[in-house]
């Protein structure tokens, strides 16, 4: 029991549990029990949503923007981000054009290494 003399969700009740083969008591949970404007707070829901269960129309909520534009450190990483690949691109061309260019011989593995010396 609850030790107060109450009835605990606990106690050893057979009408409420069944047992298995090895003695533990299963719970027979009775979705019935569960009060919506308890647990409406956990799926997002308020309360007074679920206690009117739905019957008045609601408008979705918003988030307010109230930013002309993005944040200054949000435009410094995005133009630093854009100007790193600008030039690996053009570093890298560069590289292929200079290794193609300077190959010493015509076997494919020898251009293979001077592409990716010049590019590195």
């Amino acid at each position: 029991g609850s030790g107060r003399g109450g009835a605990s969700p606990y106690d050893d009740d057979t009408s409420s549990t069944s047992t298995t083969s090895a003695g533990s008591p299963i719970p027979d949970f009775n979705a019935s029990n569960i009060q919506l404007s308890t647990v409406a707070p956990a799926f997002g829901i308020s309360s007074s949503a679920a206690a009117a269960s739905g019957l008045q129309t609601r408008q979705p909520d918003y988030l307010d923007y109230d930013q002309k534009g993005r944040g200054i450190f949000s435009i410094m990483c995005t133009n630093s981000g854009i100007s790193y690949l600008v030039g690996v691109t053009i570093g890298g061309l560069y590289g292929l054009k200079e290794g193609l260019a300077r190959t010493p011989s015509s076997r494919w593995k020898v251009k293979l290494n001077s592409v990716l010396n010049h590019c590195g």
